[in-house]
């Protein structure tokens, strides 16, 4: 019964390529614990589970509750591996009633046990975020519809031997996980499991590589290496099956020599194996342009020009992600100088104007300044760091610039009438003031885009509510609204380019939003209303008019729908 589990050991002798382990051990993921600590929960369940005579192993049978709920906190697909340990006490209870008589108490316990520990963050709905991304096909399944969930299963089994993960991310894109000599040990102990499922360790690895594959089967191969991680075990376990059962008939049947003959090979082939791996993770992917671009390298270098440069003060920073934890947490581990204030936002869609004499700003090729923010900046002054010419990013435009002047001169240009009675500048709830806002047309035909342009000062961050400890600082957006006679919603985008948790007192900004009518709206007069919320709550903050609530938008002027 220990064999299989005891030939994880040898396991990667039978992998050409060791990629996804290798890849997985450099990681700095949430989800990295999970395959360890489902397989030590394995482990243990087979110690506990060898004891024949004398006391129960209770030690193994607590352990295994703890690292098996321990596996559910560190990532979700971990409970498909998980559901393969109660589907296992099922088998037991109907093919192996000698050993579910000895055992089947302890067994039992430890899984109740185990759910108990993981209850606390199984029943946060905070803990089932990204199961929404398992939705879409479960959704249509059930309004009858199959062909998604199988072409996606195909495709996540696929990934096995013929085509990988294709997120570069994670993987050399399309590359499988098992060659095509493995994958024949592969389906080989598949078969040989199958053959023997009376045994409980060959019915074990079956439905633990089945239930972990569950999650990739149900979104398909994209990510595939990241949603299969509770099934890395026995995906390396099945061909040292297979492999090992060849050996042992050459050895019965050839004798000796060939036994040693093939161990020898082995031995080769594992040098092969790790020089091959190396190249690949380092050279391959690691250099590849691709890899380079995804893991933002450009963002890297730039931090690194500023922890090496002489500038102090107020350093901005326009990334693609610019919410915590994701870009700042990058620039945080690299710009590490007391005199150095960074600060973030996304060029793309939004301006930020520190309260600041002089900010140096840092605008790379993934976050390129709208167009419209250009009469704001003198960009003929920038200077150009070329980090790659080959790159995808090659470059980042370094510029100083005062943005107090630059405020200065945006303020005169803004609009200021609204349809309230209420006029600009309006307070909402104490945290930020719409100072003003720029429309490029008060007409649009339906299927066209209407863009509007607000500024906003940053009064009081703190007036957003108390921080979430559970989340990365406070959250917020910005919403515009297109409205019909009846306030019915028409149009929308709720979007914040600047994020709240790193909003600063005196801080000011201006924020793009673009709705698109759609194209069978009527002719007639829409009202446009805006506003701020904050996340995750969804609650508006009120517009405040001598420090009393006076709603939760302002409405701007009307915009008019006319005929195509």
């Amino acid at each position: 019964a220990y064999e299989m589990l005891r030939s994880l050991v040898g396991s990667e002798m039978c992998i050409r390529d060791r990629f996804w382990t290798v890849a997985d051990s450099r990681f700095a993921l949430n989800s990295e614990p999970a395959p360890a600590l489902v397989t030590a929960a394995a482990y243990c369940l087979w110690l506990a589970l060898g004891r024949r005579e004398g006391r129960p192993r209770w030690w193994a049978w607590l352990l295994m509750a703890v690292l098996l709920a321990a596996s559910t906190y560190a990532y979700e697909a971990a409970l498909a591996a998980a559901a393969a340990f109660v589907l296992f006490f099922v088998y037991l209870a109907l093919f192996d009633r000698a050993r579910f008589r000895r055992h089947g108490l302890w067994f039992g316990g430890a899984l109740i046990l185990a759910a108990l520990l993981a209850a606390p963050h199984l029943l946060d709905p905070a803990a089932w975020g990204r199961t929404q991304t398992l939705s879409g096909p479960l959704q249509t399944l059930l309004g009858g519809d199959l062909r998604p969930l199988l072409h996606n299963a195909l495709g996540a089994l696929g990934t096995i031997s013929f085509r990988g993960d294709s997120f570069v991310t994670y993987n050399l894109p399309g590359r499988p996980i098992l060659d095509p000599l493995v994958s024949v040990f592969f389906y080989g102990g598949v078969l040989l499991c199958l053959w023997r499922w009376r045994r409980p360790a060959c019915a074990f690895v079956l439905l633990w590589a089945a239930l972990g594959l569950v999650p990739s089967m149900v979104i398909g191969e994209w990510t595939s290496t990241l949603h299969s991680k509770a099934a890395q075990a026995p995906l390396l376990l099945l061909p040292a099956v297979g492999a090992v059962e060849v050996w042992r008939w050459a050895t019965a049947r050839l004798g000796r020599r060939w036994s040693a003959a093939l161990a020898a090979l082995g031995a080769l082939w594992l040098v092969v194996v790790g020089v091959s791996t190396g190249y690949d993770y380092f050279v391959r992917w690691g250099c590849s342009p691709d890899t380079r671009a995804a893991y933002f390298y450009n963002l890297a270098e730039a931090a690194d020009f500023v922890q090496e440069g002489t500038y102090s003060g107020v350093v901005a920073f326009s990334v693609p992600f610019p919410d915590l934890p994701l870009d700042p947490l990058i620039g945080a581990m690299r710009v590490q100088r007391d005199d150095i204030t960074l600060r973030w936002f996304d060029g793309r869609r939004a301006l930020l104007f520190p309260d600041a004499a002089e900010v140096l700003l840092i605008l790379p090729t993934n976050a390129p300044l709208d167009l419209r923010f250009a009469p704001w900046l003198p960009l003929d002054a920038a200077g150009r760091v070329v980090v790659d010419p080959q790159g995808i990013d090659p470059y980042f435009d370094v510029l100083r610039w005062s943005p107090q002047e630059a405020w200065a001169a945006v303020t005169p240009q803004l609009r200021r009438e609204i349809a309230d009675p209420l006029s600009l500048p309006v307070d909402f709830g104490g945290a930020a003031i719409l100072v003003g806002y720029a429309l490029e047309r008060s007409a649009v035909r339906p299927g066209e885009t209407l863009e509007l342009v607000t500024a906003w000062q940053v009064r009081d961050p703190a007036a957003l509510g108390a921080e979430d400890p559970r989340r990365y600082g406070r959250q917020a957006a910005i919403f515009v609204h297109l409205l019909d006679g009846q306030g019915n919603l028409v149009a929308q985008e709720d979007r914040l380019d600047v994020p709240a948790w790193g909003w600063q007192r005196g801080d000011c900004f201006l924020q793009i939003h673009r709705l698109t009518p759609g194209a069978e709206l009527p002719r007639g007069t829409y009202s446009l209303a805006v506003g701020v919320y904050t996340l995750p709550d969804i609650v508006r903050l009120p517009v405040l008019l001598a420090g009393a609530p006076a709603g939760d938008r302002v409405l701007l002027p009307p915009i008019e729908v006319i005929a195509p």
